[in-house]
C-alpha cells in the first residue's frame, strides 16, 4: 500500500497523514489501515482528534462524468470502472486499478456457486421466507448486486471476466458512485468506542474527498470507518447530516460487502 500512498501524496492536492499506513494488523491476520508505531517511523503522539487523515483529489477518484452528491447508483460509474480496468497500466489511476485487479474474488454472495447460494438459502430458511406467519426465514431476502441483472441487463454492459471483476470491485467498495483510493481500504466498525473517523463526500465535481479523525488514534491502533453510518438507528450525532446511501442494516452489510460485524 505504500506505493498507493505515495501516488496520492505525489498529487499537488493530495494528502495522506504521515502516520497512516496500509498493511497487516500486528497479528498478521487481516489487512487494514493503521497508525504507525514509533518503530515504524510514526510519531509518539499518533493521530490527534480533528486531524486531516486523507484528502483525495477529484482527479484520483474513479467517478462518473455526471456526478451528484445525492446520486447513489449510476450505470455510468460502472462503465467508467470497466474502462479503467481495460486500460490497466495505461490508466491514469493505474496504482489503484492494479491494486483492485489483484484482489481475491468470491467474497460476495453473488460470486458464490449456485450450490453455495442454495446452502445459504437453506440456512436462512428462504423456502418459508414469504409465509404469512411472522418469524419465518431470515434476511437478506434476496441476494442483490447481481452482475447479470444490473450490469448486463440494466446497464447493457459486455459480459466478460474483466467486466465481472470490475463490477464486483465497485459494488463492494464504492462510496455511492465514487471509487475512492485509500478510503476504501479501511475496515468497518459501528462500535462507538472504536470508530474514529468521519468522511466528507465532494459537494460537487472537482472537489476532494476528505477524511478526518473524530478522536485521538494511538500508534498501532486501526483507523476505522463505518459502512452504514446513515442507518436510522445510528447513535452518534456527528453523523446526523448524512449524504450517503449507507443506511444498511446487518443483513445488507453481509449481502453487499460480504461480512457480518462481530
Amino acid at each position: 500500500g505504500s506505493d498507493l500512498i505515495e501516488w496520492i501524496d505525489g498529487h499537488e492536492n493530495g494528502y495522506i497523514h504521515p502516520d497512516a499506513r496500509i498493511g497487516l494488523d500486528p497479528s498478521g491476520r487481516y489487512r487494514g489501515v493503521f497508525v504507525k508505531t514509533v518503530e515504524e517511523g510514526g510519531s509518539a503522539g499518533g493521530i490527534k482528534e480533528g486531524d486531516l487523515i486523507a484528502k483525495i483529489p477529484w482527479d484520483l477518484i474513479v467517478k462518473p462524468e455526471n456526478y451528484s452528491q445525492n446520486r447513489y447508483f449510476s450505470c455510468e460509474a460502472h462503465f467508467e470502472m470497466y474502462r479503467q480496468f481495460l486500460l490497466g497500466d495505461e490508466s491514469p489511476h493505474a496504482p489503484y486499478i492494479n491494486y483492485l485487479k489483484n484482489q481475491p474474488r468470491g467474497r460476495l454472495i453473488n460470486e458464490w456457486t449456485p450450490a453455495g447460494k442454495r446452502l445459504l438459502g437453506d440456512i436462512l430458511n428462504h423456502a418459508h421466507l414469504f409465509d404469512e406467519d411472522d418469524g419465518n426465514g431470515l434476511p437478506p431476502k434476496s441476494f442483490v448486486k447481481d452482475y447479470e441483472e444490473i450490469w448486463v441487463k440494466k446497464c447493457g454492459g459486455e459480459d466478460d471476466e474483466l467486466a465481472r471483476a470490475a463490477f464486483y470491485q465497485l459494488t463492494s467498495r464504492d462510496e455511492d458512485t465514487l471509487m475512492v483510493p485509500f478510503y476504501d481500504m479501511h475496515n468497518h466498525s459501528n462500535d462507538l468506542k472504536k470508530l474514529n473517523t468521519i468522511t466528507t463526500k465532494p459537494l460537487r465535481r472537482k472537489k476532494p474527498f476528505l477524511m478526518h479523525s473524530i478522536k485521538d488514534i494511538a500508534p498501532g491502533e486501526q483507523i476505522l470507518i463505518s459502512y452504514n453510518r446513515c442507518h436510522a438507528g445510528w447513535a452518534d450525532k456527528t453523523y446526523e447530516d448524512c449524504v450517503s446511501y449507507s443506511f444498511y442494516g446487518t443483513s445488507e452489510l453481509f449481502n453487499v460487502f460480504g461480512f457480518v460485524e462481530d
